[in-house]
């Protein structure tokens, strides 16, 4: 992007894309961000390999406001960055590498990378994102704890992985990681039944009755509940079987009602 004298900005006037890639001996961390909606938000994601496959697992996102953003890259002289290739230090056995690109300015690309040699401002930009994230989810920790005080359980779903709803509220408890956590109807973006019959020793085999989610929560985008382990079923002309499925429907029928939102034609006829 040109101004009015036909020069180059010397500044970011505005973000269009960005990703930056931080690899260590035992992580990588992808951020980015995204303007969809008319919403700004930063991203941080890890990189996972799960059945062969690369992939990458929401840690934690925060929307930003983007005049602030931009300030950062500006204090932290990004576009200065473009073309940076910092070879590792000799004598140094490992360290941190990174892989930098944006576009900014409508059409200006910066692409920079290095192994343990950064160029000047990385540190900073680096540190200012963890700490906007970390805020991030150190708020939404507090915002659940409070959540978990109040939450009333009217049904519960589940044997080992439960699923309980909180009728009045509209909230659901579930265990992420071994952490305890509520989600509200309005954070379902979407859900799915999904049954399979699985073999993996002689302890676990049966039918697995899972519901997926989709999840809108700063440190969370999908979560997993298998619902039957610890009790699967044998049979599909079993009782036990379609006990768990008359559940199945009954948990989804709640959270259909939670999520449901009318179009504009049935909004205008009522």
């Amino acid at each position: 992007m040109f101004n009015i004298f036909g020069k180059k900005q010397r500044q970011t006037v505005s973000v269009e894309e960005l990703t930056l890639t931080t690899m260590g001996m035992r992580f990588t961390h992808v951020y980015k961000i995204s303007k969809a909606d008319g919403a700004f938000t930063l991203f941080r994601y890890r990189k996972t390999y799960r059945g062969g496959e690369d992939g990458l697992e929401l840690e934690i996102k925060t929307n930003c406001i983007e005049a602030d953003f931009i300030k950062l890259m500006n204090d932290c002289n990004v576009l200065s960055w473009d073309g940076f290739h910092g070879k590792h230090p000799k004598n140094v056995s490992d360290g941190t590498m990174f892989n930098f690109s944006a576009t900014v300015n409508e059409d200006r690309q910066i692409k920079a990378d290095g192994s343990e040699n950064f160029p000047r401002g990385y540190r900073e930009f680096v540190r200012t994102l963890d700490q906007m994230l970390y805020d991030a989810s150190a708020a939404y920790e507090e915002k659940n704890s409070k959540a978990l005080e109040s939450f009333h359980t009217d049904l519960t779903f589940g044997i080992e992985e439960k699923i309980c709803l909180d009728l009045n509220k509209k909230q659901l408890l579930l265990t992420v990681g071994a952490k305890p956590y509520v989600i509200t109807g309005g954070e379902i973006e979407s859900f799915e039944e999904v049954i399979s019959e699985v073999c993996e020793s002689a302890d676990d085999k049966g039918y697995r009755f899972c519901l997926n989610l989709s999840v809108n929560t700063p440190i969370f985008d999908k979560i997993m509940v298998d619902l039957t382990k610890g009790n699967r079923p044998a049979k599909p002309d079993e009782a036990w079987y379609l006990e768990c499925h008359m559940q199945l429907l009954e948990l989804k029928s709640w959270l259909r009602e939670w999520t449901y939102t009318p179009s504009m034609e049935q909004t205008f006829l009522g």
